[in-house]
């Protein structure tokens, strides 16, 4: 996951990025240290999408919500990341995806679902 988050954050916001503050990034956020502690925390919940024993997607939510001072809502669920490999995207999985993290809402008893786009990321929007 690590692995895969690391890719695909490269590949949709690299070029926005110094080599140093992309690395320092990295570093910070997709190193195996990383992500094995957000997995073990409370916070976060992942969804995982294989193809041919592969990662080629995830969707993570976070709850609490890091954006729940932006919004009105009572009890915001947060869309942490939705991301899929180059080659993988415009095939449905982030539909799919979508799909499973609104239905966490909805199952949750969330009345929003928070998301924080970058402004140069026009897919996401």
């Amino acid at each position: 996951l690590a692995k895969l988050g690391a890719e695909t954050f490269v590949a949709a916001f690299g070029h926005l990025y110094s080599e140093a503050d992309l690395a320092a990034f990295l570093a910070k956020v997709h190193t195996h240290e990383a992500v094995a502690e957000e997995i073990a925390g409370v916070e976060c919940t992942h969804r995982l999408v294989e193809h041919e024993g592969a990662l080629i997607a995830f969707c993570k939510l976070r709850y609490p919500s890091n954006y729940r001072q932006h919004s009105n809502a009572r009890d915001p669920l947060e869309l942490g990341q939705l991301y899929a490999l180059p080659g993988h995207t415009g095939s449905g999985i982030g539909a799919q995806l979508m799909d499973w993290a609104l239905e966490q809402a909805r199952e949750g008893g969330h009345d929003a679902v928070l998301l924080s786009v970058y402004a140069e990321n026009y897919g996401a929007q």
